[in-house]
């Protein structure tokens, strides 16, 4: 059963929350809704191609998680030296917020 997605998005607008981290798959939905309400969205990523899409979409910042990172259910199985360094190269985020 997926989270009701839509609904969290709205408590935490009506909450008045400034910032708020995502994960997961297609985030463009979440992302703008937060973006269009003014909140700061990191979202969290395991491999740079995901990150390039979060960023394309609004996210302000990107939180990389290599496959080392306390188990994250990344698919790429990147340890986390080697992907904070691709991303390094990679990514032009955090703009200015």
């Amino acid at each position: 059963v997926q989270p009701d997605f839509e609904g969290i998005v709205r408590v935490v607008i009506e909450e008045g929350i400034k910032v708020v981290e995502t994960a997961g798959r297609k985030p463009d939905t979440v992302i703008k809704a937060l973006k269009s309400a003014g909140i700061i969205v990191i979202h969290k990523c395991v491999a740079v191609r995901h990150a390039q899409t979060a960023a394309r979409v609004g996210a302000d910042m990107i939180s990389m998680d290599g496959f080392d990172c306390g188990g994250h259910p990344g698919e790429e199985d990147v340890g986390n030296w080697c992907l904070l360094a691709q991303a390094a190269k990679e990514l032009k985020i955090p703009s200015s917020i």
